[in-house]
């Protein structure tokens, strides 16, 4: 197990104390541990819009490198999406949102669900292949968390994510200055 991926803890004597000090068979329950302390609980409930299957697979294999015990539902399309967030019985903690999606597309997603009193406030990060500067700033007015643009490797994929996960959960709630808003790998 790589202790240098857990997001949000930098201190290099953390990783010494606590590879010295665990035996093997106990790695997994300090990583329960240290992602209930990280996030204030577990599982991390994470859904994820997006109409392409490669990059639904991509991001799924990378956000549980980075958040093990990370549960990951996923929607093909808008109206799928609100389908999950109707029909669940609590919110999720993030919401990856796609903005070119069959059915209904991201930009109405984003309206129904910052209007909504049952799910604005559920963090959402616009997740897409657009850089346009249009598109920033329509996702930034209607209330998103932050902007990815969608990197195409998987490195680049877990660079991104890894951003977004160093953060404080009530920093990802709250949305950021417009220098703060758009992430690249």
């Amino acid at each position: 197990m790589d202790f240098a991926r857990i997001p949000g803890i930098n201190d290099p004597t953390f990783y010494h104390l606590l590879s010295a000090s665990v035996d093997k068979s106990q790695v997994q329950e300090v990583w329960q541990i240290i992602l209930t302390a990280i996030f204030n609980r577990k599982p991390f409930h994470v859904i994820l819009a997006d109409d392409d299957q490669d990059d639904r697979d991509m991001f799924t294999e990378a956000l549980l490198e980075i958040v093990p015990m990370a549960k990951i539902m996923t929607a093909v399309d808008g109206e799928r999406l609100l389908e999950l967030l109707t029909s669940a019985s609590n919110n999720p903690d993030l919401i990856f949102l796609d903005l070119n999606m069959p059915r209904k597309n991201g930009f109405d997603c984003l309206q129904e669900i910052k209007k909504s009193p049952f799910w604005k406030s559920i963090p959402v990060v616009i997740y897409s292949t657009s850089a346009n500067t249009d598109q920033i700033e329509r996702t930034f007015n209607t209330g998103a968390n932050r902007y990815i643009q969608k990197p195409v490797t998987f490195d680049g994929i877990m660079s991104v994510l890894k951003k977004v996960f160093a953060l404080k959960r009530e920093e990802l709630a709250l949305q950021p200055t417009r220098d703060q808003f758009f992430f690249s790998s």
